[in-house]
């Protein structure tokens, strides 16, 4: 036991060594739990006074003075309190660093290279003079954690009460709040030093189209969405020469993505998103081009109505249609996410598959909202879904269940 004890502790006075003695004695444990369950559990009272400690809120790792040494390592679960000697300041333990982390952000997974890299859709801030990248920052921007933040010449204000900010350039790099920009001035991405990371975006989606927008989307997917519900009755219904008849011509019309946009009442670049979405209607199903999980689309939006922080910490300005392009309500299979989840996707991100790869979709809301078409290895909007579907196209307003 002496031989146990004497790298853990060194002090003169008997009556802690032992009552540490007595625990190592009664447990059958190794001596470095023994050690740990003697300092958590015994009272202290006498080892304080004879070593001069001070009791500290939960850490770690214990504190020593002179003689007495750790005899707790660094572990995920905190001790019920510590003793410290008087005047002692605080060790940094891995543990601690963590929890400050996350006091102001999220962690990266993984450790990473402290590389600038300029994103595939445009130059990072380091191709760009700081002066230009701040006057890119003006105005107001909402970040991942639902902080509002006001940018105005070179100074930030931030909604958490922290005041004003100033913005620091120096050798191209631009730092705020001891943050370093690693974004680009239209998707910024702060990283700390210690790996948190904040993301912005602006609170209002930029209305690259006029407001008629809305109304030509929701109306050119009214009529897709109206030409796929009569071709699934029409397979439903199919057997005889007749109906097989109308299939194959419904079909055509399908594939050819009719009914077309009027092109002499909308841009051309109008014109391309539509013709590129155009078989995204709710009952498709679709694999997700980044993420590869299978799901069915439910419902549609002109632009991204989800809210700034919610688009920032999705890093919505990255992609390169932006928060401006047409997104989409989808149910995700259970075998790829569990638990029933709907996302809100961007058109870019979705490709439609009409086969076995996708269908059919195990999902609570599918079977609740959708209708089977085997024939096209898809969907028909049932009854709920149909109501909330023409209420959207009604109203203009965004799409409810």
């Amino acid at each position: 036991r002496d031989s146990l004890l004497r790298p853990c502790l060194r002090l003169q006075a008997a009556a802690p060594i032992a009552m540490l003695s007595r625990a190592l004695a009664r447990g059958s444990e190794g001596p470095r739990q023994a050690c740990r369950a003697a300092h958590l559990s015994l009272d202290l009272s006498g080892l304080s006074a004879a070593a001069g400690l001070r009791r500290t809120g939960k850490r770690d790792l214990l504190w020593t003075q002179r003689g007495l040494t750790v005899i707790a390592d660094a572990s995920p679960r905190r001790s019920e309190g510590c003793w410290l000697p008087p005047g002692a300041r605080e060790l940094s333990t891995a543990a601690a660093k963590v929890d400050r982390a996350r006091m102001h952000g999220r962690l990266r997974s993984t450790p990473r290279k402290r590389t600038r890299q300029a994103p595939a859709d445009g130059p990072g801030p380091g191709s760009t003079p700081a002066g230009h990248i701040v006057d890119a920052l003006q105005g107001e921007w909402m970040d991942d954690i639902g902080l509002s933040i006001r940018i105005q010449g070179r100074r930030a204000e931030f909604s958490d009460g922290s005041g004003s900010w100033a913005i620091e350039e120096a050798d191209g790099t631009v730092t705020l709040r001891g943050a370093e920009l690693v974004g680009t001035p239209v998707a910024p991405l702060w990283r700390f030093p210690w790996g948190v990371e904040r993301r912005w975006a602006r609170p209002s989606v930029e209305k690259s189209r006029d407001e008629a927008w809305a109304e030509r989307f929701l109306r050119h997917k009214g009529l897709r969405a109206e030409l796929w519900q009569e071709l699934c009755g029409a397979c439903d219904a199919g057997g005889d020469p007749c109906s097989d008849a109308r299939v194959a011509q419904l079909q055509q019309l399908w594939r050819s993505g009719s009914p077309l946009p009027d092109g002499d009442k909308i841009s051309a670049e109008e014109r391309e998103c539509l013709v590129s979405g155009q078989l995204l209607v709710p009952g498709v199903c679709f694999l997700h081009r980044k993420f590869g999980y299978r799901g069915v689309i439910l419902g549609c939006e002109p632009t991204c109505t989800a809210p700034a922080s919610w688009r920032a910490q999705m890093g919505v300005p990255l992609l390169p249609g932006g928060a401006g392009q047409p997104f989409y309500h989808c149910a995700v299979d259970e075998r790829d996410r569990p638990g029933g989840q709907v996302t809100f996707v961007a058109q870019e991100n979705l490709v439609p598959e009409f086969s076995a790869r996708a269908f059919p979709i195990i999902s609570g809301l599918a079977d609740t909202f959708l209708v089977r078409c085997d024939r096209l290895w898809g969907y028909r909007p049932g009854p709920k879904l149909q109501e909330a579907l023409w209420k959207q196209r009604a109203g203009g307003g965004p799409f409810m269940l």
